[in-house]
């Protein structure tokens, strides 16, 4: 996130889909929460925190095994796009500055280590979308034959497995965690 003065004002680019994801973590939260889309938006500061009028947003698809590292790299290109467009509106005088509706709004909340470890009991979907979206930090932790794990990276696996739920498979790929209704995730 960062900001430029222009003119009157300053201009704020933040990695949310505003008024959603207002806060310090926008990317991540984004990944952790499971949405199929983030994106970069432009606005006007005030003195609320990212309440601002939005000046313009674009947004993008988040990739089913994209990580919120992955994901800060892509809105760092689309984000400077946006500077750019926003600039150029402002000195063609084409913006045209919405109000953000304040009853749609969520806040993503500083990342500490405290998120990092899964809980197993989680679906395959949440525990994909914690390891993911705590990466690159604070990273998600497990255990494994009694030794501590960073997870960086997880796939969801498409093939169902005849084994209960909380069964562990080792496998030339890694770790399979079967989920619930024979769901799996590869760690």
């Amino acid at each position: 996130e960062s900001a430029y003065y222009c003119g009157g004002g300053t201009l704020n680019i933040h990695g949310s889909i505003l008024p959603e994801y207002r806060g310090a973590a926008p990317i991540q939260w984004s990944v952790l929460d499971g949405k199929e889309f983030a994106g970069v938006t432009s606005m006007q500061m005030n003195e609320g925190l990212d309440t601002g009028d939005i000046l313009l947003v674009e947004k993008t698809k988040i990739e089913e095994n994209e990580t919120s590292g992955d994901l800060y790299e892509r809105l760092t290109v689309l984000g400077a796009d946006v500077l750019l467009k926003t600039l150029e509106s402002i000195k063609t005088n084409s913006l045209n500055p919405q109000k953000q509706d304040d009853s749609k709004s969520s806040y993503a909340k500083m990342l500490d280590k405290s998120l990092s470890k899964i809980d197993w009991n989680l679906s395959a979907w949440e525990v994909h979308n914690k390891i993911r979206g705590l990466d690159p930090w604070p990273v998600a932790l497990t255990t494994f034959d009694g030794k501590n794990l960073k997870l960086f990276r997880s796939r969801l696996l498409s093939e169902n497995y005849n084994k209960q739920a909380g069964s562990v498979i080792k496998s030339k790929d890694g770790i399979i965690v079967v989920r619930e209704n024979k769901k799996a995730v590869l760690i």
